[in-house]
């Protein structure tokens, strides 16, 4: 087969995708899985991490080092040793340290990323250098959120990632004939007057701000509802990841690299502080995540040969050693530690951040390129509100006491206590308990006059806000049988005593969200049964509602909620670390149980053991029936 001529982009295009394709979904996602999977402890799944950092470090500087005569050749072994540890991973699981592994990850992972972006000019020469970029980040973007992609194994996605070098190499093969070149930076570099060292900087304060995002969404169920629960919302990922490389590669054609990453440290910041605190404003402002992090990738793999390269300094290879490693490497290693022990995005950081890449950036941009920002962090700003036409703010101290009060004048004190006793299994179905003494402080306490529906005591960390509307609205759609009455009235036409009532409800066991966290990670699921036509049986009356009779997350209370119910043929499943039934039984068993908190996946706390796990059985297999056997199936009551 003729390789192509040196201005055919189409084999780089394809290289900078598949080393994309095997960082997101091998080193990024897989490799980890499967690390925690084994690991003893949180320190042995740090301990992995090292080797993977470490590889990654080694290998920078190993390709920054050796230049050699042929990209080709080292594009070539850097994919075939990053398919070798995909392929290790995938065929020997148990037979073959998961740390050696990671460590062959890094060192092929390190020596790829920095011999592809070191030669971009050769790889691109005669096609515009930043659009030929973005192509193969934002394809690589939006092919990792194709459902049925995003939705495998892990052990799935190492042999798609195995399959992403294998494809790497072909493409490297079709360089094999362009001769090394003496190009300087392509013409667009001339928008690149910053220091190297500043665009450094800024590169490793986004990477870091993307490491500590990904990893929060990862960790909060609320948040992974709102941006990876379905397969729609995995299609408009797809599309935005695309749109904003192509964006962000064909501003660098036009030398406005600093606004590309001016426009990315904006859609991260106000990203970042939306999902670090939740609430309505996740909902409008999460898509700028995506927008922000496929703008900015694009910039790091150009960024090495679109900088100037001053009188006596360094090469596109050195350069881009260098800013994987402190970017990629150690900014990385910084968000997800942040992450780790924080187990959010402090506002103090996020400021900091902000600060730093508006000096580092904002410096000296040209006039449109500030008004374009500028527009940008405006646009990002929440709008006004319009007074009664929105809900009730449920943080306002005002609304909860006003709504605390319609909960006493409704008399739901008679049926609903607030008083999780200690040492009981009260606290596994209710929530943590607190100290009597903390109750009676309280003006009037609410201890309840009897218990003959749930304990409401930390019914804000159980319920979401969506829930609750509905249920005081019309609670048998919500719990088939409930003696409960309608409290509609509440809820009409400029009458603030519903929303009120939300928010108070919303605000009980607000503070004991991560205790209650830890309480479902301690619960011991029931043992595995194969008992799903009783699963299927109760589905119909308990989850039909939302994710409807075929199971498709299209019920008659979908629309109604903020967040649209999961799609459990066809859609994304809780992650599991391991690929077995067990584990993806557990996990099915603890969101059917407890819920998912913050969105309105109610549980079912009250289920016996028995019916948890054929329920589990029944969502188990939904994926091997068809609509109308599903639909089936469920009809009928338990």
């Amino acid at each position: 087969m003729k390789a192509p001529s040196p201005s055919c982009p189409l084999p780089g295009i394809v290289a900078i995708a598949a080393t994309y394709v095997f960082f997101l979904l091998f080193a990024e996602f897989a490799l980890l899985h499967l690390m925690e999977a084994r690991a003893s402890s949180p320190g042995a799944l740090r301990l992995g991490l090292v080797w993977l950092g470490g590889g990654g470090v080694l290998g920078s500087l190993l390709a920054a080092r050796f230049a050699g005569r042929s990209p080709a050749s080292a594009i070539t072994l850097g994919f075939l040793t990053c398919g070798a540890a995909a392929v290790l991973a995938a065929s020997l699981p148990g037979r073959i340290p998961l740390e050696a592994v990671a460590a062959l990850t890094g060192l092929g992972l390190g020596w790829l990323t920095v011999n592809v972006a070191g030669n971009l000019h050769r790889l691109f020469a005669g096609a515009p250098l930043g659009l030929c970029t973005g192509a193969g980040t934002g394809l690589a973007y939006a092919f990792c959120n194709v459902p049925a992609v995003f939705t495998t194994s892990p052990t799935g996605h190492a042999w798609i990632s195995a399959g992403a070098c294998a494809l790497g190499v072909l493409a490297s093969s079709l360089l094999a004939a362009l001769e090394p070149v003496a190009a300087g930076p392509p013409s667009s570099a001339a928008g690149a007057r910053s220091p190297f060292w500043m665009l450094l900087a800024a590169c490793t304060a986004l990477v870091w701000l993307d490491s500590a995002a990904f990893l929060l969404i990862q960790e909060r169920p609320e948040l992974r509802a709102l941006t990876w629960a379905t397969s729609g919302q995995l299609w408009t990922n797809a599309a935005v990841h695309l749109a904003a490389a192509l964006l962000g590669g064909w501003l660098l054609d036009r030398g406005l690299l600093r606004l590309v990453l001016t426009l990315a440290g904006a859609g991260l910041l106000v990203a970042s502080f939306t999902l670090a605190h939740g609430g309505p404003a996740a909902t409008r402002w999460h898509l700028l995540y995506p927008v922000g992090v496929s703008l900015y990738s694009t910039a790091l793999v150009a960024l090495p040969a679109l900088t100037r390269r001053p009188p006596g300094g360094v090469g596109a290879r050195a350069r881009a050693a260098w800013l994987y490693i402190l970017a990629g490497w150690i900014g990385s290693a910084l968000g997800i530690g942040m992450a780790l022990d924080q187990r959010t995005i402090p506002d103090g950081f996020l400021l900091a951040a902000g600060v730093a890449l508006a000096v580092m950036l904002l410096g000296s941009l040209r006039g449109r390129s500030v008004a374009a920002s500028a527009g940008l962090v405006l646009l990002c700003l929440p709008a006004p509100r319009s007074g009664a036409a929105d809900r009730a703010d449920p943080t306002d101290a005002s609304t909860i006491a006003a709504g605390r009060a319609v909960y006493i004048a409704e008399g739901c004190i008679h049926c609903h206590s607030q008083f999780v006793r200690p040492g009981t299994n009260d606290e596994l179905l209710w929530g943590p308990s607190r100290p009597l003494a903390e109750m009676l402080k309280e003006e009037p306490p609410l201890p309840g006059n009897r218990r003959q529906g749930p304990d409401l005591q930390n019914v804000g960390n159980r319920r979401s806000p969506d829930w609750n509307r509905l249920h005081l609205q019309a609670p048998r759609t919500l719990a088939p049988g409930s003696a409960m009455p309608r409290y509609a009235h509440l809820f009409r036409s400029a009458d603030p005593r519903g929303e009120a009532l939300v928010a108070y409800l919303a605000s009980l066991g607000s503070d004991t969200t991560e205790a209650r966290a830890r309480q479902i990670a301690d619960w011991t699921p029931p043992t595995v049964t194969d008992n799903s036509e009783r699963g299927a049986k109760l589905f119909g009356p308990l989850c039909a509602s939302c994710h409807g009779d075929d199971a498709r997350g299209r019920g008659p209370l979908a629309a109604k909620l903020a967040l649209p119910p999961a799609d459990l043929v066809s859609g994304p499943r809780p992650r599991t670390t391991r690929d077995t039934a067990a584990l993806t039984h557990a996990a099915l068993a603890r969101v059917i149980r407890f819920g998912i908190p913050g969105t309105a996946m109610a549980g079912h706390e009250t289920l016996s053991d028995a019916d948890v796990a054929a329920l589990s059985a029944f969502v188990g297999g939904l994926k091997l029936r068809t609509a109308a056997e599903v639909q089936q199936a469920s009809s009928g009551a338990p």
